[in-house]
C-alpha cells in the first residue's frame, strides 16, 4: 500500500465522514499533501501525529468528572447561581 492515503482512504482511516475531512482540508485544520492545484493526498504518519496532538489528557482532582468547578480552576470559590 502507498504511503499516501486519498481522501475516501483517509476519512476511514480516521473515522470521519468525507464531507467532515474536506472541509478540514479546506479550513487548512489537518495536514496534507497537495500534488498541483486539484490532487490533495494524506500521509498516515501524520494524521497518526495529528490525531496523538489533539489527545486532552485528564489530571487532578476533577478528573474523570468531565468539567472543571464553576470558574474553570481548583481552588474556585463561587458557586453556580441557583434556578
Amino acid at each position: 500500500m502507498s504511503d499516501l492515503m486519498t481522501y475516501k482512504e483517509a476519512a476511514q482511516y480516521i473515522a470521519v465522514p468525507l464531507g467532515t475531512l474536506y472541509s478540514l482540508v479546506c479550513r487548512k485544520r489537518i495536514p496534507h499533501v497537495r500534488l498541483g492545484k486539484r490532487f490533495v493526498r494524506f500521509k498516515r504518519e501524520h494524521l497518526d501525529k495529528w490525531i496523538d496532538t489533539g489527545v486532552v489528557r485528564q489530571s487532578g482532582e476533577y478528573a474523570g468528572l468531565g468539567h472543571a468547578p464553576v470558574g474553570g480552576h481548583a481552588d474556585a470559590t463561587t458557586t453556580a447561581p441557583s434556578r
